[in-house]
């Protein structure tokens, strides 16, 4: 009867029907009997917690068995120990009565190993978690991180939520995985890693720079390894900076020099050296008063306190070279006080040139004021001109559709008539205007402008970098232009320039022409357009493309996006003059990122056949009654749009954003039938709106309006989707016969 484990038997109530010896001993007792006979309750006398045998015992009678139950017992001395309980409820088959067998364990020693782990576990937790440097722990076979730290969130912005349980891969936190794999092969070795630089990144994706180091540790028997990163982003960036300022300081054109509070030499830059003549060694044995001969040491003292006093200060004074000979310096001197002392430092600016040019400047100025008054004059009257031509455009168009509402013999034709004839002499007159300050003499003779497309491109594969394509498409059967070929060359040699300054990466320049017929009305977009054939030329780059604030002073002298020395801001200004003087128009298209267009309109020769080549009665567009959608951001334009169209029996809806194009495109629930959509818009923009169009209603009918080429920006349009172009500015009849073309299509 002496088992290992303590042997009872006991009845429901709690007295002891039978004890093993080991069970007698457990709870200090000689004897089983001796147990026997003075336990008569085992919930008070050998239970702490009265309370543990009374859920023992319902455990049992609900479920017929109890396994480990696990609580403190009581020994005849009164001690405590920890006990685990195994029990099973066995009923007599004569009188249905029943009773507990079970044994029992003391595993107060493993309780004291796992509370003394407990407490090892929260030191380590409260140490690990409140340490300042970032810590992680992670398993070493998969790389699943096991937790992290208060620093780490900070540090990294991750939260523990956010890693604990998923792999750094999944987070993106290494830069470099090859980093990461060579750190995992020596940990799997037995190796720390000490003091290691790496990349990674935060939880914003933001790259950092990091210094850690990683030590393999077990948990449960599985290989772990803490690891501890400290950044150190800013610390580096702070070492760079002090080493790209000591470079600065060393490479800088103009002498740099910093002095003691004695006004000893303490610094001297390689620019100080050779403008001086003396080696560094040399000047750094110098007082300030040896370099400067106008600077007496007497007058050290006020020049500190003057210093002090207004933080810094520029002058112009003179140096001594090696050779004796002085030469004059611009000075701009500055202090701080360090450890104490005072310490000044100097940046002198050798002069001599440009004293040397000062009086040539001064001669020079007269004629630059002059010519610069002109520019002014000229800027001033293309203002007055585009803002007069604006009021005529609307005139005009306004007149155009009041007099087809009339008849010929109504009386008021001959007022009408006399108002548009005023318009167009008014028209001449702005460009007259235009044409002001431009005293080039030109020699035009009739141009084949495909001919001059050519020429001009052999200069520019020549001389522009061989990562940008060149590509043209050029009309056959090109009218003739009345033009001097060498400024045609420059205007095409400017556009070829400003496109390649804006492609510094490579990409693609396209040059077109073709045939175009120009009548007067408000939706052409060229107020002062004299109606006729015109030769249109179209340059596109993929380059970085401009502002509308950059657009509205793009043709202005002197202005320039070009850093200083690569641009004097007259090649667009000249381009300009040269297209006005020749009759023509001009036209800039560009948004950031999105490339840019200019589109030169040149007056073409007078030929025979004129007439048949221009529109006549018979060719007039048949109207409908389909609803059309027209989308501009321009408030003008969709008025006399819809004036226009309206004219020819649609029914017209307008739409300034692509937001509402899509909110009306809803209500009308497939009754649009066809969208005139502009891609140049605030908010979502053209292309955005023609993919959520399509994605709602792939058979929608869109055509693109745009001052961009077809062959350029307008192709990804088509491409995804949309039945047809018309390029800006358009004329009314030809955006009547599009839209009843795609209608009929």
């Amino acid at each position: 009867m002496n088992a290992p484990v303590g042997v009872f038997t006991s009845t429901p109530e709690g007295r002891i029907l039978y004890a093993n010896q080991a069970f007698a001993r457990l709870y200090g007792f000689e004897t089983p009997r001796a147990m026997i006979e003075t336990v008569t309750e085992v919930g008070s006398q050998l239970y702490a917690e009265s309370s543990d045998r009374e859920q023992f015992r319902q455990q049992l009678q609900t479920h017929g068995r109890v396994v480990n139950y696990e609580c403190r017992m009581v020994r005849r001395d009164g001690s405590i120990f920890w006990a685990s309980l195994n029990a099973r409820v066995v009923r007599e088959q004569k009188g249905g009565t029943e009773s507990f067998q079970g044994y029992i364990t003391d595993i107060s020693d493993r309780r004291r190993a796992e509370q003394k782990s407990r407490c090892s576990e929260e030191k380590f937790t409260i140490v690990f978690m409140s340490a300042p440097n970032c810590m992680a722990i992670v398993r070493l076979v998969d790389g699943v991180v096991h937790d992290v730290n208060q620093a780490f969130e900070q540090v990294t912005g991750w939260q523990r939520s956010d890693v604990i349980g998923k792999t750094s891969s999944e987070s993106g936190f290494w830069v470099n995985a090859k980093e990461r794999e060579a750190m995992v092969g020596e940990l799997a070795r037995g190796r720390d890693v000490l003091q290691r630089e790496f990349g990674f990144r935060n939880r914003n994706g933001e790259p950092r720079d990091g210094l850690y180091s990683a030590r393999p540790i077990q948990i449960e028997d599985q290989p772990y390894y803490i690891f501890i990163l400290q950044d150190i982003t800013e610390s580096k960036r702070v070492e760079e900076s002090l080493r790209l300022t000591q470079f600065a300081m060393d490479q800088a054109p103009d002498s740099i020099l910093w002095v003691d509070h004695q006004g000893a030499l303490i610094y001297a830059n390689r620019a100080a050296c050779s403008s001086t003549g003396f080696t560094k060694e040399e000047l750094l044995r110098m007082k300030v008063f040896d370099v400067d001969p106008d600077f007496p040491d007497s007058k050290w003292e006020q020049h500190k306190v003057d210093l002090r006093r207004l933080e810094k200060m520029t002058f112009e004074g003179r140096h001594k070279r090696k050779n004796g000979q002085p030469y004059p310096v611009e000075v701009t001197t500055n202090y701080i006080e360090y450890k104490g002392r005072f310490l000044g430092i100097a940046f002198d600016r050798d002069i001599s040139e440009r004293k040397k040019y000062e009086e040539e400047r001064e001669k020079m100025q007269n004629r630059l004021f002059q010519a610069q008054k002109m520019e002014s004059l000229g800027i001033l009257a293309g203002g007055v001109a585009h803002d007069f031509n604006n009021l005529l455009q609307i005139i005009g168009g306004n007149l155009e559709l009041l007099l087809s509402s009339k008849y010929p013999e109504d009386t008021d034709m001959p007022r009408l008539k006399t108002v548009i004839w005023s318009i167009e002499r008014a028209g001449k007159l702005v460009q007259q205007l235009l044409l002001f300050g431009r005293k080039a003499v030109t020699q035009r003779k009739p141009l084949d402008l495909n001919h001059e497309v050519d020429e001009a491109i052999k200069i520019l594969e020549r001389t522009i970098p061989k990562m940008i394509l060149i590509s043209r498409h050029l009309a056959s059967n090109l009218w003739s232009v009345s033009a001097d070929s060498v400024q045609v060359e420059q205007v095409l040699l400017n556009l070829g320039t400003n496109a390649v300054d804006a492609m510094p990466n490579g990409g693609k320049l396209l040059v077109e022409t073709k045939n175009i017929v120009l009548d007067v009305g408000p939706v052409s977009g060229e107020a002062d357009a004299e109606p006729g054939r015109y030769v249109l030329l179209t340059v596109t780059d993929s380059g970085c493309g401009m502002t509308r604030e950059t657009i509205n002073h793009v043709f202005d002298p002197f202005f320039t996006t070009k850093e200083v020395g690569k641009g004097t801001g007259l090649g667009l200004a000249s381009t300009y003059g040269i297209v006005k003087s020749h009759g023509g128009h001009i036209q800039c298209y560009s948004e950031p990122g999105q490339g840019t267009t200019f589109k030169i309109y040149w007056p073409a020769l007078a030929q025979d056949g004129l007439h048949s080549e221009l529109p006549s009665s018979s060719d007039e567009p048949q109207g409908g009654d389909e609803s059309i959608l027209v989308v501009d951001d321009e408030p003008e334009i969709l008025k006399l749009s819809r004036e226009i169209l309206e004219t020819f029996g649609y029914r017209v809806f307008t739409a300034e954003t692509g937001e509402r194009v899509l909110e009306i495109h809803a209500q009308q629930q497939g009754k649009i039938d066809v969208v005139l959509l502009d891609l140049n818009m605030p908010g979502m923009g053209g292309t955005n709106c023609l993919l959520h169009l399509l994605a709602e209603d792939p058979s929608a009918k869109v055509i693109i309006a745009s001052g961009y080429s077809e062959n350029g920006q307008g192709r990804d349009a088509l491409s995804i989707g949309a039945k047809g172009f018309i390029g800006k500015p358009y004329q009314m009849k030809e955006l009547a016969a599009k839209i009843r073309a795609i209608l009929d299509h």
